[in-house]
């Protein structure tokens, strides 16, 4: 279930970026499970919670009961929010940050279903500023591995370790604006691009022009008409792929976190924008403690480390070259994509 106290952390503001703030709290791994998503409604038309939400969720979800709760006052509303729950007693108290941190799994072990394991005993460590990639066939368990750091599942078996501390004891909403997570299906505001990469931030437009110069996108920004002001329509519909990629990487790259995850966030490209998101990459993870699920190997050459997932369970792991001239499971995968 959906945790009240998930839903207080984004109730006050409304609109668009609410709704999207409010989604990624929640994780877009909550796929194929079954949820309950509780909206406050004051009685008024207003909600609380965007409306915005219930499409985000609708496209993410595959069973979703929506519950509308009519509030007679608002003592009720906050007697209600800060009532003891599950989830609240999970999140931990302990506040973190984690610059210059590595990550370690110790001894990780996770199933969906009793009896079934989907990851088996993982140990693996990312130093710190260092970068990681992770490739194997679909289901050996590179999401999940994805969905442990972020705690949109709880890890029973094992431990996770930001650093010295173990993430079962950090709270979860420090824990997760640490991170910035770049997914496969970019989610985009019907609106211009200047307010799709700025709803988390206050930055000016002159801000963000010297940071798209910074990263090599201005040219790419200023070859819309109007630039920053141009309108992307409804889901971005006026932009390709390899666009939405884009303004999803600057919206990643002004947020700061300093620590980076890619979810199969390449495995769409188009070729006009390719060397764009190749470079983005390369900006993004510099200094930064990042981890990059991958379809596309050729963006992962550079990595400091790979590891071949298979079944739950790391097989292979080095730099590019060094599993090439092994010639194992990584070459071979390596050997389709160049056909």
């Amino acid at each position: 279930e959906l945790g009240i106290k998930d839903l207080q952390s984004s109730a006050l503001p409304l609109g668009h970026a609410a709704a999207e703030e409010t989604f990624e709290s929640f994780g877009n791994p909550i796929r194929n499970t079954t949820h309950s998503l509780l909206i406050l409604s004051n009685g008024h038309g207003e909600d609380i919670i965007a409306l915005e939400i219930i499409k985000i969720l609708l496209k993410k979800l595959k069973n979703i009961n929506i519950e509308v709760l009519p509030l007679v006052g608002n003592g009720d509303v906050f007697n209600l929010i800060k009532s003891n729950n599950k989830l609240e007693k999970e999140i931990g108290d302990k506040n973190e940050l984690f610059y210059s941190q590595h990550i370690k799994f110790n001894k990780v072990s996770f199933s969906y279903k009793k009896d079934e394991l989907v990851l088996n005993n993982i140990n693996l460590q990312i130093d710190s500023g260092k970068s990681l990639a992770i490739v194997g066939p679909t289901g050996s368990g590179k999401t999940t591995l994805i969905n442990l750091i972020t705690r949109f599942y709880e890890l029973k078996h094992g431990d996770i370790f930001i650093g010295d501390a173990n993430i079962k004891n950090l709270d979860i909403s420090i824990l997760r604006k640490n991170i910035g997570l770049i997914l496969q299906d970019t989610f985009l505001f019907s609106d211009t691009i200047f307010k799709n990469i700025t709803f988390f931030t206050k930055k000016t437009k002159k801000e963000i022009n010297f940071i798209l110069d910074k990263m090599g996108l201005l040219d790419f920004i200023n070859s819309f008409p109007n630039g920053l002001d141009y309108n992307i329509g409804e889901g971005g519909i006026y932009l390709s792929n390899g666009q939405k990629q884009l303004i999803s990487f600057i919206r990643t790259y002004i947020s700061f976190s300093p620590i980076i995850i890619f979810d199969e966030a390449t495995s769409s490209l188009d070729s006009e924008t390719e060397e764009l998101i190749k470079k983005s990459i390369r900006l993004l993870i510099k200094n930064k403690t990042s981890i990059i699920i991958a379809h596309r190997l050729s963006t992962i050459k550079n990595v400091d480390k790979i590891i071949f997932l298979k079944d739950g369970e790391i097989t292979e792991q080095g730099t590019h070259d060094e599993l090439i001239l092994k010639k194992g499971f990584y070459w071979k995968y390596y050997k389709t994509q160049l056909v």
